[in-house]
């Protein structure tokens, strides 16, 4: 496999190379990483093939290898400002997420069982304010509004319950007879 070193035979023709290799290595060092990996790879295959061994030679080989160890140097500095660069929006996306992290447990809803006491107590509210609306519109010592008043909250309660039971299944509640008396779950449908 033909080289673009092998018509050379002088030392002025690995010089002249060398010259040319050189400049390209200077454009190069402006040109993207992929270049100059490309120049430097040219100057190392530039001391592979020199010869003869002679002093001059040698001298010529030490420029190469300074060249192509400059062009490969740069690379891998660009190479750890990208990776220090990268890692510091690493450190800057982690911080971001620890605060993201800190305002969602801030404002973190309540565990299932808080949430299932909630809708307890809510269902136990709507229920006593429904029993209360029940009690004032039947009786002839009420006033329009308070029946009025006590409806609102009735179903405002209900309404409120009723969206946290449907966005947080909760275990069924115990029934409730006429009365209001509460049976507990193995007692229901029993006489």
């Amino acid at each position: 496999m033909s080289t673009e070193f092998d018509s050379l035979v002088s030392l002025s023709d690995w010089s002249s190379k060398l010259a040319e290799l050189l400049a390209a290595s200077r454009s190069a060092a402006e040109q993207s990483d992929e270049q100059r990996l490309v120049i430097a790879r040219r100057l190392t295959e530039f001391i592979a093939h020199s010869h003869p061994a002679t002093p001059e030679i040698h001298r010529l080989d030490e420029i190469a290898s300074a060249a192509a160890r400059s062009l490969a140097e740069h690379v891998s500095s660009d190479a750890a400002e990208r990776i220090a660069s990268r890692t510091a929006l690493l450190e800057i996306l982690a911080g971001e997420l620890d605060a993201i992290r800190l305002r969602n447990d801030a404002t973190a809803l309540p565990s299932s069982s808080s949430i299932a006491e909630l809708a307890a107590k809510l269902s136990t509210i709507a229920q006593d304010a429904g029993a209360l609306a029940r009690l004032r519109a039947g009786s002839p010592q009420s006033t329009a509004e308070i029946r009025a008043r006590i409806g609102l909250l009735a179903a405002t309660l209900a309404d409120l319950h009723a969206a946290i039971v449907s966005r947080w299944p909760v275990p069924a509640e115990p029934g409730v007879d006429a009365s209001g008396t509460v049976f507990p779950e193995g007692m229901r449908g029993r006489p």
